[in-house]
């Protein structure tokens, strides 16, 4: 993921668009995290029709997914849930990772996109970041003519959500 937005930064990596299908992204990076999700005894429910598409670089969506679910389990006590779902408009698909996690306090949330802020803290079961993983997230997104946010309450959970072009 570093490598990746690495090069993105100093104009290496060309961003190339298709339309890509996002329950297959989603399915990949669940793949790719089955063993974290087992080990938490985590529910994964991907709610995303098959039929979703979004017009993306599909490297960059995978990186933004696979951060967005790898940080719902670090967050998330044994036992909980993390959802993955769509609501799409004309122009736009809006994905939501939502998680019954630990949550974020209102003091927070404005920051945790800025590269100057300490956004590193400690999952559930003392897992470790860098603090970079949103940062990578909001970058991709955004170079893919999307959004993303977040909203959560302490002891409730979180949903981040972004979204991309049709």
């Amino acid at each position: 993921n570093l490598l990746s937005w690495a090069r993105t930064q100093r104009n290496q990596i060309k961003i190339t668009p298709q339309n890509i299908s996002v329950r297959f992204i989603v399915e990949k990076c669940r793949s790719l995290l089955t063993h974290n999700l087992s080990h938490k005894q985590i529910q994964f429910i991907n709610e995303i029709p098959a039929e979703t598409t979004v017009y993306a670089d599909e490297e960059m969506i995978t990186i933004v997914v696979r951060n967005l679910i790898s940080n719902a389990i670090k967050f998330t006590h044994r036992g909980g849930n993390i959802t993955i779902f769509t609501d799409d408009t004309d122009q736009h698909i809006t994905i939501g990772v939502r998680d019954t996690g630990i949550g974020i306090p209102a003091e927070k949330l404005r920051h945790m996109f800025r590269p100057s802020a300490k956004n590193t803290h400690n999952g559930t079961e003392g897992e470790t970041g860098t603090g970079l993983g949103l940062i990578i997230c909001k970058d991709f997104v955004e170079k893919n003519g999307g959004e993303i946010w977040i909203e959560s309450q302490p002891g409730q959970g979180s949903v981040f959500y972004f979204s991309l072009p049709v």
